[in-house]
């Protein structure tokens, strides 16, 4: 660990061939000077244990005609301790040694002077070190290496490691980062989840994971935030809370997760039926292939207690068995065979083939789960939404979920997201082709081994209000819950998960405290009032409008930085050429928005309501389900695919790109400065010139507002009743 008193430098050097002028200029690359890119930036993260061992590697690329010299402010956290600084030159790697600042700065200058290659990485506090580049040549590039180590803390086997990506320095474009995470473990791995990344993941045995991130359009604006819990129980629960001081509720995020090898005596047996669309459109694209292949997959995934059933539908219904059969050897293959028979042709009668599905299921011990694969609308027997939906409810008397996948878009998304809300499961859209096979052979090997179904938890003394999702899925091996909410009333408790296994009921308790005060996590907040969100736009469009919902997503939308058709924001960018571009989306009805993405299915302009589609078929409508499923299921903070499936739906790029969400605060890019969505136009505020001795006395009195400017160059923030205004200016 460096001293905070001895700044400490790294420089390294390599003479450049030939003689150059003095007289030759170097240029320091302004922030935003777009001639500078950081062509990608590759983090790898090794964890054992609690130590983790990181190392970023940049490319920096000069597309002027002159060679510059650039300044880089990267921040790590403030236990880090560096073991390598290094320089790609002339394709060779130099190592980089550690000596005294002074003579390390006045080594850096000389060498400057002289023209030739050095780079100086200096600790100026506050958990930020500056990295100095010279040359990075015209029409070049010059790459830099960092490699440090950490001990992560624990508590109660919840682990937590940060990487500071967010950048104190101007907004210099990186056009790729990636990451990679390695873990092992002594001790069985049970949750291990980032609210910041969308990562995947692979886990290898229960005390090793594997997982990777990509981006192609970084933007700087937000740190790398994993968790992972740590135990040798059976199924392992971690808490994460955040509580501001002046706010009477608390938010949380509850993580639970059973082991990945878990003992098969503990795995339940299943009850499950494929029910398959064979009608005639299932010859275009060749989905039916597509189809008898992922079915196939699922059929040699079972277990050996598992029990099945094969339905197919068209104008009429067929079906393997007319009961459930043992998953035995045998009868998968002869299940195999008849999945290869399978033809399309004829018309679609989904309600006649749920009917014969739902009055196979009888014992209540066992999970029962219906996989349904359908591309189109129901165009025989029962064609009407509400009474399909009747039948099923009135049928399904042992709790079945139904997992619902519509290939291509011409299928009944009211009917499918209807299904999966009164039943306790999901829909996904998929398109025809390999995805198709893909993603419904990735589901079915997720839900393969249950291991508690209805589960449901009570957390003692502490209130719970307003908890996402609502009805808490079953869990499976290697999955995990993630469950957030809102709580009052704060302190010790015992949280217990019940749950069912074979039938008998399970409880597993777990002392977890909710604090009064806690200011760390503060994405929570977010992440909540994403879900919430997405499950408020769920329920207009699947059951109508009503103005307290509405006015309810317009202040969360408002407050958290999370685009509905409902806001709006006036939001002025600079852009190329420095021409002024503002657009306003009004803070109401935006008539144009729905007309392009009906989240219901038809204006009343009669009674100002809604009005259900009884088709609700369409692109748009698939990708309105699309967008607000991934909102309701968000596991990050403002998810992606919402961010462009809004701009389909009439939002420019500019406006999406014009709002940031930095863990607790939201900021608008106004007039060329990110603001504080709390700050209102008029208030006083102080002046801090960007990477000034004020702004770095500023972050050492408020180190916690450091994570509030690393935006940009230009922000207001509110902090403590004080309105600051950081100008590069």
């Amino acid at each position: 660990m460096f001293s905070k008193f001895l700044l400490v430098s790294l420089f390294l050097l390599l003479s450049l061939t030939g003689v150059m002028s003095q007289e030759y200029i170097v240029e320091r690359v302004p922030a935003g000077d777009r001639s500078f890119v950081i062509e990608y930036e590759r983090v790898d993260i090794k964890i054992k244990d609690q130590a983790a061992r990181v190392t970023i590697e940049e490319k920096l690329k000069n597309n002027s005609s002159s060679d510059m010299e650039a300044t880089l402010i990267l921040p790590m956290p403030a236990d880090a301790s560096i073991s390598n600084f290094s320089m790609l030159i002339n394709g060779k790697k130099v190592e980089g040694k550690i000596m005294d600042k002074d003579e390390a700065a006045s080594i850096y200058e000389s060498i400057v002077r002289q023209l030739k290659d050095p780079g100086l990485l200096e600790n100026i506090g506050l958990g930020m070190f500056r990295a100095r580049i010279y040359p990075i040549p015209a029409r070049g590039e010059t790459k830099i290496s960092i490699t440090y180590s950490q001990v992560l803390s624990s508590d109660l086997g919840l682990c937590k490691f940060k990487l500071p990506l967010a950048k104190k320095t101007s907004d210099w474009p990186v056009k790729e980062l990636t990451i990679g995470v390695e873990l092992s473990s002594s001790i069985p791995v049970k949750s291990f989840y980032s609210p910041t990344h969308n990562m995947s993941i692979k886990k290898d045995g229960d005390k090793s994971v594997k997982a990777g991130f990509e981006d192609t359009s970084y933007k700087g604006d937000k740190d790398f935030i994993l968790y992972y819990g740590v135990s040798e129980e059976d199924f392992g629960l971690n808490l994460l809370t955040y509580k501001d001081r002046g706010d009477n509720q608390g938010f949380f995020l509850l993580i639970a997760s059973p082991g990945q090898e878990l003992d098969k005596t503990k795995i339940l047996p299943k009850d499950i039926i494929f029910v398959i669309d064979t009608s005639g459109s299932m010859y275009d694209e060749d989905k039916i292939t597509y189809a008898q292949k992922a079915l196939k997959f699922c059929l040699s995934n079972l277990n050996g207690k598992d029990r099945f059933n094969v339905v197919t539908f068209n104008s009429v219904t067929d079906f393997y068995s007319n009961k459930l059969m043992e998953g035995t050897e045998e009868n998968i293959k002869k299940a195999k065979t008849f999945v290869d028979t399978l033809k399309p042709l004829g018309g679609t009668n989904i309600d006649e083939a749920f009917h014969v599905s739902l009055k196979q299921f009888a014992d209540e011990k066992r999970p029962h789960y219906i996989v349904f694969l359908t591309d189109g609308l129901p165009t025989q027997g029962e064609t009407d939404t509400n009474v399909i939906l009747k039948h099923i409810s009135a049928e399904n008397k042992t709790k079945v979920r139904i997992f619902s996948f519509g290939v291509g878009t011409d299928v009944n998304t009211l009917l499918l997201d209807l299904m999966a809300e009164q039943n306790q499961g999901y829909t996904s859209y998929l398109k025809a082709g390999e995805e198709m096979e893909v993603e419904i052979s990735s589901f079915f090997t997720k839900i393969s081994h249950p291991v508690l179904s209805d589960l449901s938890l009570n957390f003692g003394k502490i209130k719970i209000k307003d908890m996402y999702p609502r009805d808490l899925p079953d869990l499976f091996r290697g999955s995990q819950l993630i469950l957030t909410g809102r709580y009052t009333d704060t302190g010790h408790t015992a949280i217990t998960m019940t749950g069912k296994v074979n039938g008998e009921t399970k409880k597993y308790v777990y002392e977890k405290t909710f604090p009064e005060n806690n200011s760390d996590n503060s994405f929570i907040p977010c992440l909540w009032a994403t879900r919430k969100i997405g499950y408020l736009l769920n329920e207009i469009r699947l059951h109508g409008e009503n103005r307290e919902t509405v006015e309810e997503i317009k202040a969360l939308s408002i407050k958290y930085g999370i685009v509905t058709p409902y806001t709006s924001f006036l939001i002025q960018e600079e852009v190329t050429g420095r021409r002024p571009v503002s657009q306003r989306v009004e803070e109401d009805y935006d008539e144009r928005l729905y007309s392009n993405m009906p989240y219901v299915q038809g204006r009343d302009d009669k009674s100002g309501g809604y009005s259900s589609d009884s088709s609700a078929s369409g692109e748009v409508n698939v990708q309105a389900s699309k967008v607000l499923n991934e909102y309701e299921k968000a596991d990050t903070v403002r998810p992606a695919p919402a961010s462009e499936a809004y701009r389909e739906g009439g939002l420019t790029k500019d406006v999406a790109e014009a709002i940031k969400t930095v863990e607790d605060k939201t900021f608008y890019l106004k007039s060329g400065i990110w603001t504080d969505s709390l700050y209102k136009d008029g208030k006083d505020k102080i002046e801090v010139k960007f990477l000034s001795d004020k702004y770095f006395e500023l972050l050492k009195t408020y180190p916690k507002l450091g994570k509030y400017l690393s935006i940009g160059n230009n922000v207001i923030v509110l902090f403590e009743g004080k309105a600051y205004h950081i100008s590069d200016k």
